[in-house]
């Protein structure tokens, strides 16, 4: 039996700004984007992340290259990838490349745990409406608020004063990273598989293990930088 669509996805139309000046894309005018050209110098999923955090769900926006680089470097680099880069980089360096013990978990622990699977149950929701610019906008919120955990924690000092709370700071924030990484694949497939690949995991990231406990002792990857810092011009670009 033939079965009528329940969901009709849609957009508005997507232009392009240069010069404060928005306009409509057009091969004569010669305002295009060539994603071949693109991909020449910049990665993949930052474009990927970009349009879909501009996407003209419900009105029309334009694509503008300033925007997208700035949002590339503040968001992409300094709020998801700074955190899984402190955090992959700690556990190397004073837990021996391996995941520390859960140990006593306090309150603020527990809050936090509560948030990965709220965050995971929000973004399965979303996807499960088509409403990618929210669910993407959620994972960004769970990145923003890991990094304000791992700073509230300092486990650069709790290191110094009480090392098993500091593997219980680290061990949540393993956790976190391998949450993030999950939620993030249908938008950043490939900053997702060398996240899962620094968490010493399989680069599929089964959407239902995306709270699930890391092991402790569970062997770590090698730390590696997710995104570039790309200049204002776009077109050298630099590790950062």
């Amino acid at each position: 039996t033939f079965q009528l669509p329940s969901q009709v996805v849609a957009n508005a139309y997507l232009n392009v700004k240069i010069s404060g000046a928005e306009e409509k894309f057009s091969k004569s005018r010669g305002n295009a984007i060539w994603v071949g050209e693109y991909l020449e110098e910049m990665e993949p999923d930052p474009l990927r992340y970009y349009l879909t955090a501009i996407a003209p769900e419900s009105n029309r926006t334009a694509f503008e290259m300033t925007d997208f680089i700035q949002r590339n470097n503040s968001e992409l680099l300094g709020a998801l990838g700074n955190f899984v880069n402190r955090v992959v980089t700690f556990a190397q360096r004073y837990f021996d490349q391996a995941v520390p013990a859960a140990g006593n978990r306090s309150d603020r622990d527990r809050q936090h745990l509560a948030r990965l699977s709220e965050a995971h149950t929000a973004v399965t929701e979303l996807l499960e409406t088509y409403r990618f610019k929210a669910a993407l906008g959620e994972v960004m919120a769970l990145a923003r608020d890991a990094n304000a955990y791992f700073n509230e924690k300092a486990p650069w000092a709790e290191r110094k004063t009480d090392l098993a709370a500091c593997g219980t700071t680290i061990n949540l924030c393993l956790l976190t990273t391998r949450t993030l990484a999950t939620l993030m694949a249908p938008f950043l497939p490939f900053s997702a598989a060398r996240t899962a690949r620094m968490l010493g995991l399989s680069e599929e990231l089964p959407w239902a293990d995306a709270v699930t406990e890391l092991e402790s002792g569970h062997a770590i990857g090698v730390p590696e930088l997710l995104f570039r810092t790309y200049p204002p011009e776009g077109a050298d670009t630099s590790e950062g």
